[in-house]
């Protein structure tokens, strides 16, 4: 999870700088797909380990 945290936030500064958009829009934006993507996996992970015991 912590890699995908450096990757994100990677992706976030190279974006902002050569695209020269709003900052705050971008990564809030950014954040709620984080959030997003973050509930998916606990559910999917739920399921799985549901499956197995």
């Amino acid at each position: 999870m912590a890699f995908r945290l450096i990757l994100t936030l990677i992706g976030v500064f190279v974006v902002i700088k050569f695209l020269n958009i709003d900052k705050y829009a971008f990564i809030f934006a950014l954040f709620i797909w984080y959030i997003l993507f973050i509930t998916y996996e606990v559910v999917l992970f739920k399921k799985k380990a549901e499956k197995v015991t």
